[in-house]
């Protein structure tokens, strides 16, 4: 980011979600529910649905969807929670979602600009922290 765009100069604050805004984490959040199945003994889902599900989908609906009782929904939340903190923070950079592209220059342009600026997320404050 060379030249600034004539809009940021009227910009005093941003707000950004963190999947599938700043980073490409489809990928996580699809690995993160296979997880959670195979800690509840049920089949894996097929690869095919991952992206699809992994953009919006919350777990109960997934859960559902796929044969997760009401009674067994808490365990299944817990086990996609514990999942993608494993996969977002365990440790194995490999495992980190990839930064779109021209993330980190907007967020150094409004660390220097003194813009003040947060993620917003549904995930844990951890998932976002690690990114």
């Amino acid at each position: 980011m060379n030249q600034e765009h004539p809009r940021l100069k009227r910009v005093s604050a941003l707000l950004c979600d963190l999947d599938g805004t700043l980073i490409d984490s489809a990928g996580i959040l699809g690995e993160a529910y296979k997880g959670a199945f195979r800690a509840m003994g049920m089949s894996d889902v097929l690869n095919k649905f991952v992206f699809e599900i992994s953009r919006g989908w919350d777990s109960g609906r997934y859960g559902r969807e796929y044969g997760v009782t009401p009674s067994q929904m808490e365990e299944f939340r817990a086990a996609y929670r514990r999942e993608l903190n494993r996969l977002y923070c365990g440790g194995d950079p490999a495992c980190l979602p990839r930064l779109f592209e021209g993330t980190k220059e907007l967020i150094n342009m409004l660390e220097i600009k003194q813009i003040p600026w947060a993620i917003v997320t549904a995930n844990e404050a951890g998932m976002a922290k690690a990114v």
